[in-house]
């Protein structure tokens, strides 16, 4: 693999995961979500992705 893919992580400007497979997850989980909870979830786990690959650029970038 590339060694600049790891520097340059790419920007989550597409979300690939459906709702049905959040549900069905957070549930073999046992826990019991709707699809508006599962849709706030997703949400944050992207925002949550986004915020790390922010900063573990930002790491990569210091000599």
């Amino acid at each position: 693999m590339n060694e600049s893919q790891y520097r340059n992580p790419r920007v989550f400007s597409s979300k690939k995961v459906s709702l049905t497979r959040v549900i069905n997850t957070l549930r073999s989980n046992g826990i019991s979500t709707d699809e508006d909870q599962a849709k706030k979830i997703l949400n944050f786990l992207y925002l949550l992705a986004k915020t790390y690959s922010i900063i573990d650029s930002n790491k990569t970038s210091i000599p």
